[in-house]
C-alpha cells in the first residue's frame, strides 16, 4: 500500500477486494474512480452486477437503518 501511496501521490490507500466487499460498499467502490482495467466489457458487467444487487437489496438497507435508529432512540 505504501507503494501505491507514493505512487498515486495521496497520504492513504485502501486495498478492497471488490468480489468480497459487501454490497453497498461495492457500490461505493464502482462509483469512484478506475485506475486500471485490463478487460472493458467483464469491468462493464460486473459493475452493472454491483448496481443491481445493491438497488435489490435498498429496501433491506432502509428498514435496518430505521432499526438502528429507533434502538439508538430508547
Amino acid at each position: 500500500m505504501a507503494e501505491l501511496e507514493d505512487a498515486f501521490g495521496v497520504g492513504r490507500v485502501d486495498l478492497v477486494s471488490l468480489t468480497e466487499a459487501p454490497p453497498f460498499l461495492a457500490l461505493e467502490i464502482v462509483r469512484g474512480e478506475l485506475l486500471y482495467e485490463d478487460d472493458p466489457d467483464r469491468i462493464a458487467e460486473y459493475e452493472l452486477f454491483v448496481l443491481r444487487r445493491a438497488a435489490d437489496l435498498i429496501p433491506f438497507e432502509r428498514e435496518r437503518v430505521r432499526s438502528v435508529l429507533a434502538e439508538a432512540a430508547t
